[in-house]
Parts: C-alpha cells; sequence; structure tokens
C-alpha cells in the first residue's frame, strides 16, 4: 500500500501505476523467519518530520500473501525528510525482531528501501540512534535508497550486504 505523508493511503504498491512524476519511497519487507512458526505478523510504523505517525500490520500464514511485501510510502508535502521507518517482527504479539531506518525522500523519484527482518537480529537491543544491521550488530541507522525497478527479489537471493539500503499503511502491508 502507499502511505502518504500526509497520513493517508493510496493504493497497493505493487498494484498501482505511479506517476512519473511521484515523489514515493516504497518499502520492501522480507524475513529469513519462518512464517507462521516463528512469525506471524509484521508491524511497521513511519513517522514523518513533524512527528506524525501511520501504523500497520500485515498478518502472515496460511491464506495470506507471502514475503516479501511492499508498501509505497507517497510524499505529497514539500517535507523531504527525515523520515524515520521502524519494522517489526511479531509472534503472538511479541516482537522477535526490529530495525529501524532513516531516509528522505527525492522530489520527482520513485526509491526503493528495504529492511529484511533477519533472525541474526532476534534479541538484539541497539540504543539511541542506532538498529540492527543484517550481520546482528548496532550501527547507524541513516540509509540510502535504491531505485526502484518495480520487482521484488526474494530474501533468498539477497546479497547479505549488511546495510539496509537494498531493502504502510492501512491494516495491511
Amino acid at each position: 500500500m502507499r502511505l502518504s505523508t500526509s497520513i493517508a493511503i493510496l493504493c497497493a504498491a505493487l498494484g498501482c501505476d505511479p506517476a512519473d512524476d511521484a515523489t514515493e519511497v516504497v518499502l520492501v519487507v522480507d524475513s529469513d523467519l519462518a512464517t507462521p512458526d516463528e512469525l506471524d505478523a509484521i508491524q511497521v510504523t513511519v513517522t514523518d518530520p513533524l512527528g506524525n505517525t501511520m501504523s500497520s500490520r500485515a498478518d502472515l500464514g496460511v491464506g495470506e500473501a507471502r514475503l516479501p511485501r511492499t508498501v509505497g510510502i507517497l510524499n505529497d508535502t514539500q517535507r523531504l525528510g527525515p523520515y524515520t521507518v521502524d519494522v517489526r517482527a511479531v509472534k503472538n504479539s511479541a516482537i522477535i525482531v526490529r530495525r529501524r531506518a532513516v531516509f528522505s525522500f527525492e522530489r520527482d523519484r520513485i526509491r526503493r528501501l528495504r529492511i529484511n527482518l533477519l533472525r541474526a537480529c532476534g534479541g538484539v537491543v541497539c540504543s539511541g540512534e542506532q538498529t540492527c544491521l543484517d550481520d546482528g550488530s548496532c550501527g547507524s541507522t541513516a540509509v540510502s535508497l535504491d531505485d526502484w525497478t518495480g520487482s521484488v527479489a526474494p530474501l533468498m537471493s539477497y546479497d547479505g550486504d549488511a546495510s539496509m539500503s537494498d531493502a504502510g499503511m492501512d491494516g495491511d502491508l
């Protein structure tokens, strides 16, 4: 889905034909945790530069769409950043993995932010402006965005470069 930075939902990221001049970030969320045995939901919260938040939850399991999931975050304001995205892997309402990223939009560009909820980050608590990285260590939440190509590679082909730069919202991701 798309989350407008004015906190309104527009449409499913993969089901929309975004305008050529869209200012958008497509959030791609994947995991190496087994669904639904180790992971039964994903929760995402996006916070804009003014502190406004929007949250979404996607249930995972039998009859639900598989990972990876995508959410288009559409910016219809003049504020390009910074925005914070907080993504949580959940099992039975308990947070199993949490990762955060801070990014800025690029005007009239559709960019991609990939966040992988990895087993290596299970139980890792990072302080301040840090988040768990792909290797399970703590590092900066600041990320670079990639070009959105319109397709999503599953985690199995993820190159594991220890950054989240390769990597809601109204109910479902």
